[in-house]
């Protein structure tokens, strides 16, 4: 049985300046930002079948109640992507499955990209789990399609 574990670093924003307005309607941004020690752990085992299930636990007292189930989840919508979209590099089958316990220091919704560290450390891994052989500019490619803070992450 084959185990990873990583940690999803939160990031603080040092400045952030709109500088117009896209046609879709988001804003165009100039944005300097950190990486910071506060983390999330994650802990990736692979399994068999083309199942993803993600766990998570609790530290530092962070309530995880509150964290999406489902499609909304952008560690499992991460994984999924990734698994749909390529094969094992070497014998060209699908990717297999894997369970992903996530223990959540980073809290939810205060502006740290919890979910897009989480995000990014889930394509990183899987990327090595799994033997993809995907590049960094092809995870970006995934990754901003799930979230603008992803690729920063990556």
């Amino acid at each position: 049985m084959q185990i990873l574990e990583t940690n999803a670093y939160a990031k603080i924003n040092l400045a952030l300046c709109i500088t117009g307005r896209r046609s879709d309607g988001y804003h165009q941004l100039d944005m300097l930002m950190q990486s910071i020690d506060l983390h999330d752990t994650l802990t990736f085992t692979a399994q068999s079948g083309l199942t993803l299930e993600v766990a998570t636990d609790a530290a530092a007292g962070i309530n995880t109640a509150g964290i999406p189930v489902g499609a909304d989840n952008l560690i499992l919508r991460a994984a999924e992507r990734m698994q749909k979209a390529f094969h094992h590099k070497h014998t060209q089958e699908p990717l297999p499955g894997a369970h992903i316990r996530l223990v959540k220091r980073i809290p939810m919704a205060a502006g740290l990209a919890g979910g897009s560290a989480d995000a990014a450390a889930t394509l990183l891994a899987l990327n090595e789990l799994w033997q993809a052989g995907l590049g960094t500019l092809t995870l970006c490619r995934i990754g901003a399609e799930l979230g603008a803070d992803i690729p920063y992450c990556l």
